[in-house]
């Protein structure tokens, strides 16, 4: 061999590592308002019933008159009291391997199709 070193029982030796690091993520103060349920602010009972605990929450804060006229206060509690009220969406999480995001799913497409063929050349479900 013209590259090997003469008496030499030096080798090449290879090594190769794949280092994966998870980095976990706060969930920021948006993503955990979309992950809520927003139904029941579409009624007039529940819009009223939201609005008297954003009113509860500002009274309980700093007083009713002071954090009225905070922006900043009034937005803090409409997103706590958002949090505390509403209920998490049903699908707020991971959807999986294969679920579509419009109800529509290839797969059962696929299997739409297989079942009307089947029964077009006779065979049944089989």
């Amino acid at each position: 061999c013209p590259f090997q070193l003469v008496n030499s029982d030096h080798r090449a030796v290879g090594c190769r590592m794949q280092v994966v690091a998870s980095i976990r993520r706060k969930a920021d103060q948006r993503s955990k308002l979309l992950g809520r349920c927003h139904s029941s602010l579409y009624t007039e009972g529940g819009r009223r019933d939201y609005a008297d605990a954003v009113v509860q929450r500002l009274a309980a804060d700093t007083g009713a008159e002071a954090s009225a006229s905070s922006y900043s206060a009034v937005a803090a509690a409409m997103e706590a009291t958002a949090l505390e009220v509403l209920p998490k969406k049903a699908n707020a999480g991971h959807r999986g391997r294969g679920a579509a995001r419009h109800g529509f799913s290839a797969r059962d497409a696929l299997g739409r199709r297989r079942s009307r063929r089947r029964a077009e050349l006779g065979r049944g479900e089989a």
